[in-house]
C-alpha cells in the first residue's frame, strides 16, 4: 500500500487505522490487521494479517479503508476507500540468510511452511527444525540452531527445496549464502513494540547470551514482568503483571495504556554488554471477537469409515466453544445435529450417523458461538462448506517410497523402491515422471519394474554425490498411472475425500562420497614426537568403519622414510568410528627424515561408515 506523500511513522503504523474486509459473496468478513510497517521510502506500508493463514484468498474482492494517517508534516491525509483483488498466487522467495549466535536465520517475502522442506548447508542437511521468529509486517523470519561445519567461520551456501507458503504455493530450489565471523560489536535495542494486551517484545541487534533486565512502569507504579526468549535469539517477550499491589494494569474503562520501559544488563554471546535503553510502549486490550477467516478454507470430510461427517471452520484467531447457537443444514436443506469442539483456531462440527452428501453445507453461528482467549464472542454469521468427489484417482500413501544401499567396487549405490500396491502401466518406469529435490533424476539413473508391476526400482548413479546421509524431496508426477488408468496422487488420509495433491515424500539417501586421507602426524608411543617416532596418526575427511589390524588393511597404505618403503607392523583403530587410525612402525625412526604416507592403488579395505572405500593414490607428508 502506497501513499502519495511521505507519512508520519506513528500514525502510519497504527493498526487501528486500517480496515480490510472481504466483500460478498465471500463470508470471510473482516481481516485482522496484526501489524503495519512503514518502509524506507516513507510512503509505502506493508500490512500483515493475523491468523495461521494470513494470505488474502485468491479471487476474493477486499474493501480497504485507511484513515487517521498523518503526513510527515503532521497534516491529516484524506480517508482512502477502495478495493483489491488477489488474482494469482506467487511462490515464496528467500530474501536472506544470516548466522546469529548459534542460529541460522532465514528471511522470506511471506509466511512459509517448513513441514516438507529440506534445508541443506554446503550439501549437508540441517536436522534442527526451523521456527518462525518474526511477527513484523514484511519481515518473515525463521531460525534453527546449527553447529559443526555449518557454524564454522567462513562463507556457507544454504539450499532449500519443498518449501511452501501458507496458501500451498511451492517454491523451486531456493539458495542463499551467509558468513560466520567474530563478534566485536556490543548489542543494541532495535525496537520495542506491542504484542497483545499485556505483552510487548524487544528486538536486539543480535543474539543475547541470556535474558535482559526489563523495568516496566505505568505512571509511577512499577509492574512486575516475566522476560522470555522467542524462537529468534535476538528477540525477547515481556509479559507484564496484571496487578502491582492495589493497582491494576488496566483500570476500569481503560482499553489502552502507556508503559515506560527500561532495558539493562543485556549481553551478546561474546559477552559484550549493551547500554541502558529507555522508551515507551502502548498496549491495547483485545475487544474484537473472532471471525471466520474465509469460507474457502472451510472443509467437509467423511470420517469413521463413512458413518459420520466432520465440518471444519477456520477462524482468524484461537477460539473455544461458546454458548451461542450453532445450526447446520446439509445440501438438501435438512437440519443436522452437530457436536462442536475447538482446537486452536478451528471449530469442528461432527454429525454422528450422517453419511456425507455431495454439495454445500450451511452453518449458522449465533452470536457467541465461539470465543477468543480474551472472552470476546463472535458476531452472528452464516458460512458454508462444500464436499465433492472425483474419479480415476489412485491415492498412494506416504512411505510408499523406501531406500536401500549396496556397495559396488567400494562405493555406496543408492536405490529407491516405490511400492505402488497395485499393477502399474509403463508410465511408472518413465524417469521423466520423477523428481529429486525439485529437479530431474540425474543422468545415468536406471529404472525398471522390480519383481512385478507393483514395484519400481530406481538406481542412482555414483556420479550423483551425497556427501553425508541426508533427506531428499522425492516427487511422483500425476502422469504416473495404474494399469486401469487412474492417476497417482498423494493419499490425504481421509477416505471421504479425493486427493488433488501430487505425491511428495521425504526419503533418506546414504553417503556415497569416498573418504580422503587428509594428514599424517608423527607420534612417539602415543605422545607428540620430538627426535624419535614409532607411530603415524592418520586423519581422514570423515568417520571410518572399524579398521582391522591385518595385512589387508595395513596394505592399504604405503609408508616411505626418505623414499625407502617401510611396512607398518600394526594398524590401530583406537576410537571406533572416528576419523583417525594409527600406523605402528616396526622400529623407531628419526623425525628429521621425510616420511610420506600414500593410499595404495589396489582394492582398498579401509572404508567410511557407509561402506565407501578410501580414495586411492592420495599422498601426504607426515608432520610432528
Amino acid at each position: 500500500m502506497k501513499f502519495a506523500t511521505k507519512v508520519d511513522e506513528n500514525s502510519a503504523e497504527k493498526v487501528a487505522n486500517y480496515t480490510v474486509t472481504a466483500e460478498a459473496p465471500s463470508a470471510e468478513g473482516a481481516k485482522t490487521v496484526a501489524d503495519v510497517e512503514l518502509q524506507e521510502d516513507g510512503k509505502s506500508v506493508i500490512v500483515r494479517f493475523g491468523g495461521t493463514t494470513p494470505q488474502l484468498v485468491k479471487n476474493t474482492v477486499y474493501s480497504i479503508k485507511v484513515n487517521n494517517v498523518l503526513s510527515a508534516e503532521f497534516e491529516k491525509i484524506a480517508t482512502y476507500e477502495g478495493t483489491i483483488t488477489v488474482t494469482q498466487d506467487a511462490a515464496p522467495s528467500l530474501a536472506s540468510a544470516k548466522f546469529e549466535g548459534s542460529n541460522l536465520n532465514l528471511t522470506f517475502n511471506e509466511e512459509v511452511d517448513f513441514t516438507n522442506a529440506i534445508v541443506k548447508v554446503d550439501g549437508v542437511q540441517i536436522a534442527a527444525p526451523f521456527a518462525a521468529t518474526s511477527t513484523d509486517a514484511g519481515s518473515y523470519e525463521y531460525a534453527a540452531a546449527v553447529s559443526g561445519a555449518a557454524a564454522e567461520q567462513g562463507t556457507h551456501t544454504v539450499t532449500i527445496v519443498g518449501l511452501k507458503d501458507r496458501a500451498g504455493n511451492e517454491a523451486g530450489t531456493l539458495t542463499a549464502s551467509y558468513t560466520v565471523s567474530d563478534d566485536v560489536v556490543a548489542p543494541t535495542v532495535s525496537k520495542v513494540e506491542a504484542v497483545d494486551s499485556n505483552t510487548f517484545k524487544i528486538v536486539f541487534s543480535e543474539a543475547l547470551s541470556g535474558a535482559p533486565t526489563v523495568k516496566t512502569v505505568k505512571g509511577t507504579t512499577v509492574f512486575g514482568n516475566t522476560v522470555s526468549p522467542t524462537a529468534k535469539p535476538n528477540e525477547w517477550t515481556v509479559d507484564v503483571a496484571s496487578t502491582a499491589g492495589s493497582n491494576n494494569l488496566y483500570e476500569t474503562g481503560e482499553t489502552t495504556i502507556n508503559l515506560a520501559v527500561e532495558v539493562t544488563n543485556y549481553k551478546d554471546t561474546a559477552n559484550l554488554l549493551g547500554n541502558k535503553y529507555t522508551t515507551n510502549v502502548t498496549l491495547s486490550g483485545d475487544v474484537t471477537g473472532p471471525a471466520v477467516l474465509s469460507q474457502n478454507l472451510n472443509t467437509v470430510a467423511s470420517i469413521n469409515g463413512g458413518t459420520d461427517t466432520a465440518i471444519t471452520i477456520k477462524f482468524n484467531e484461537a477460539i473455544t466453544v461458546g454458548t451461542g447457537t450453532i445450526t447446520v443444514k446439509d445440501p438438501d436443506g435438512i437440519i443436522q445435529t452437530a457436536t462442536a469442539s475447538a482446537s486452536t483456531d478451528e471449530l469442528t462440527l461432527t454429525i454422528a450417523g450422517h453419511a456425507t452428501k455431495q454439495g454445500t453445507y450451511t452453518i449458522i453461528l449465533g452470536a457467541g458461538a465461539v470465543e477468543d482467549t480474551a472472552g470476546n464472542g463472535n458476531a452472528a454469521l452464516t458460512t458454508t462448506a462444500s464436499f465433492t468427489t472425483a474419479a480415476s484417482v489412485y491415492e498412494l500413501p506416504i512411505g510408499a517410497a523406501t531406500t536401500s544401499t549396496s556397495v559396488v567396487k567400494g562405493k555406496v549405490v543408492n536405490k529407491i523402491t516405490v511400492n505402488f500396491g497395485t499393477n502399474m502401466d509403463d508410465s511408472a518406469i518413465d524417469l521423466a515422471n520423477y523428481k529429486l529435490d525439485n529437479v530431474d533424476l540425474p543422468d545415468g539413473t536406471t529404472i525398471g519394474f522390480d519383481g512385478d508391476k507393483q514395484h519400481v526400482a530406481i538406481i542412482l548413479p555414483d556420479t550423483f554425490v551425497v556427501p553425508a546421509q541426508s533427506d531428499f524431496k522425492f516427487e511422483i508426477s500425476k502422469d504416473v498411472k495404474t494399469d486401469t488408468g487412474a492417476e497417482v496422487r498423494l493419499d490425504d488420509g481421509n477416505a471421504g475425500t479425493v486427493s488433488t495433491a501430487t505425491y511428495v515424500d521425504t526419503i533418506s539417501l546414504d553417503d556415497n562420497k569416498a573418504p580422503v586421507l587428509k594428514s599424517a602426524k608423527l607420534l612417539n608411543a602415543g605422545s607428540a614426537a620430538t627426535t624419535q617416532a614409532d607411530q603415524i596418526e592418520l586423519t581422514f575427511s570423515e568417520a571410518l568403519a572399524a579398521v582391522a589390524d591385518d595385512a589387508d588393511h595395513i596394505g592399504d597404505f604405503i609408508v616411505k622414510v626418505n623414499g625407502i618403503e617401510v611396512t607398518p607392523a600394526h594398524i590401530t583403530d583406537g576410537t571406533a568410528n572416528d576419523e583417525k587410525v594409527v600406523l605402528e612402525l616396526p622400529s623407531a625412526i628419526n623425525t628429521s627424515q621425510t616420511v610420506t604416507v600414500e593410499v595404495a592403488a589396489k582394492d582398498i579395505d579401509v572404508a567410511d561408515v557407509a561402506g565407501n572405500t578410501l580414495t586411492t593414490n592420495t599422498k601426504v607428508t607426515a608432520t610432528k
